[in-house]
């Protein structure tokens, strides 16, 4: 009978072990997943905006004449647009959950969010792009960023930043994360309103 109870309590005490480890196994796996499907929410906000809706603060800091389209091979700017007659977008970044996602070996996410946003949004790091309304890729506007960016303000997590003089208007907003240690091919996007 001794053999019998001792053989139900093996049992037991082993399928509590292997519910603990399943258990350890999907909750290790759900953070990853989290943090991927959380890359909706990175780019909080892109609000389209003329030249006309920038205040003089915001024009003052931007020090960009023209906008031009530089093809892949970077030869001289071609297509270019007035600043006056072009589009812009104010975005609002989530910066830990960037970092987070952008985290490489060249760039741990320490200097990631650095008060210096040139590591978080650099030519090494990710770069901005956009698409209108049928899908196709809005041209590159600056020859390291993929756009310019101006205006910058940020407070606690979140960067206030607008990003542009741009050639047409755009509907989607992506940031293109160029290397990245954990999350590979994920490029948080969100639609321009």
């Amino acid at each position: 009978m001794q053999a019998v109870y001792a053989s139900i309590y093996y049992k037991i005490t082993m399928t509590k072990y292997y519910c603990i480890l399943l258990l350890i196994f999907f909750s290790c796996n759900s953070k990853k997943e989290t943090k991927q499907n959380n890359s909706s929410e990175v780019i909080i906000s892109a609000t389209l905006l003329k030249f006309e809706d920038l205040n003089r603060y915001e024009k003052a800091d931007m020090i960009f004449d023209n906008c031009c389209c530089y093809p892949n091979n970077w030869n001289e700017g071609e297509n270019c647009v007035e600043k006056e007659n072009a589009y812009y977008v104010k975005a609002k970044i989530n910066i830990s959950l960037l970092a987070y996602l952008s985290e490489s070996e060249a760039f741990p996410r320490k200097h990631l969010l650095d008060p210096n946003p040139h590591f978080l949004y650099g030519k090494y790091v990710n770069r901005w792009a956009f698409s209108n309304d049928k899908g196709i890729p809005l041209c590159q506007t600056s020859k390291l960023d993929g756009h310019n960016n101006f205006g910058l303000s940020r407070l606690d997590s979140i960067d206030n930043i607008i990003i542009g003089p741009l050639p047409e208007k755009p509907k989607k907003m992506i940031i293109e994360i160029l290397d990245s240690k954990n999350y590979h091919g994920i490029n948080p996007e969100c639609e321009v309103k």
